[in-house]
């Protein structure tokens, strides 16, 4: 009988270690494929996650050919698992809070009077905890009320990091509603850099453009890999729950031949495939903040039915009134000697194993254009992801 429960719970164990793929494989890959096609001139930064929230609540509406283009769009492989395993990643990445800061906030907002599903609604309320408010998108006065309100609600959830998510030609009277997912990280490295090693030295923009720059330095033993292209290494954060990962080409203008190379599964293949070294580390010490609206990102993708007429989200609304309008991401990132703060807010408007490797000090200098990940250890989830090739002022 021992045996026997011992062997259930296994299969249980396994069964959630798989749901928990389920949604890795959406919001990395749907990420991934997210961040290739948006403008490479400059830097970036997006959060997989949010983003991936935000439409999987725009998902648990849809029905016929739009529950399939979306699907597809996202690499959700069993779409009646999707979410609930998307649970289930969420509640490991807050879990990580012991000596961190992690926020996960979602919300609805909706016309009131209008014909919405009420287990739509519910289903929201309950399996995402959102926060939901009926209100009047049709006159111009409760209509800036509510971007107000909304925006408000945003600048709370990632502490005061995400303002104006919602400019004032958003929202119009034929908007029926608005879901929200913003989430806010603050955490300190496991080893933090002594501020009395930071240095200004060149950040090199290409071959013949740089800039000066402060740059952080420490020795630590770093999980790190290299090829014959580029140098990878993973920046823990306290209790190893999270880590900031650092792909550098070593050519200085390799950067976007290294981003198009890169498959859904770059981060675990990190994992795989990395050794523990000795490493000489040095970053740059960086603010960064970043906005985009992403429907005509998304219609590039192959995600065109839910923007269309055709949009069938009938579990919203019966009568198949709503289609997909706008999905606006911002976000922000500070890194510095003490750890990284990062907000991210998305709003979607309706409408190996590890090893000593040699005992020689590897040198790992980040002074030319790098993309960078903070991802959840346990689940490999991304949370974020960038591109640093433009010092900001």
């Amino acid at each position: 009988m021992k045996k026997y429960i011992v062997g259930l719970l296994m299969i249980l164990m396994n069964f959630q270690i798989f749901a928990q793929n389920q949604a890795v494989q959406s919001i990395n890959g749907f990420g991934l494929a997210m961040y290739k096609q948006l403008p490479k001139d400059t830097n970036l930064f997006i959060s997989p996650f949010s983003t991936n929230a935000a439409l999987t609540m725009v998902f648990a509406g849809a029905s016929g050919k739009t529950e399939l283009n979306m699907s597809w769009i996202m690499k959700i492989s069993n779409n009646s698992e999707h979410i609930n395993s998307f649970k289930e990643v969420q509640k490991s990445i807050l879990n990580a809070n012991n000596n961190n800061i992690i926020k996960v906030a979602n919300s609805l907002w909706y016309q009131k009077d209008y014909n919405f599903e009420k287990n739509y609604i519910k289903f929201i309320t309950d399996s995402f905890d959102a926060f939901v408010e009926k209100t009047d998108f049709v006159e111009l006065e409760s209509r800036e009320k509510a971007r107000r309100n909304i925006n408000a609600w945003v600048e709370k959830n990632t502490e005061n990091k995400i303002k104006d998510l919602l400019d004032p030609t958003v929202l119009t009277p034929q908007t029926r509603m608005v879901l929200t997912n913003a989430i806010y990280f603050n955490a300190a490295w496991e080893h933090s850099f002594d501020e009395n090693k930071t240095r200004q030295d060149i950040f090199y923009l290409n071959k013949s453009e740089n800039a000066t720059i402060d740059f952080m330095h420490k020795n630590s033993d770093l999980a790190y890999m290299e090829t014959d292209s580029f140098q990878a290494v993973a920046i823990p954060y306290k209790e190893n729950a999270l880590s900031f990962l650092i792909f550098l080409p070593k050519d200085i203008e390799g950067l976007q031949e290294l981003e198009n190379k890169l498959n859904d599964n770059f981060v675990q293949q990190f994992f795989a495939q990395h050794f523990l070294e000795a490493t000489s580390l040095t970053i740059p010490k960086f603010k960064m903040e970043y906005s985009v609206e992403l429907s005509k990102t998304l219609i590039n993708m192959g995600m065109d039915n839910p923007f269309s007429g055709e949009a069938d989200f009938s579990k919203i609304n019966v009568d198949k009134e709503i289609k997909l309008d706008k999905v606006i991401h911002k976000t922000f990132i500070s890194i510095d000697e003490k750890g990284t703060e990062a907000a991210a807010a998305t709003a979607a408007v309706t409408v190996r194993k590890t090893s000593i490797g040699n005992l020689k000090e590897k040198t790992f200098k980040a002074n030319h254009p790098f993309l960078f990940v903070i991802v959840d250890n346990k689940t490999k989830a991304i949370l974020f992801m960038g591109r640093y090739a433009q010092p900001e002022n």
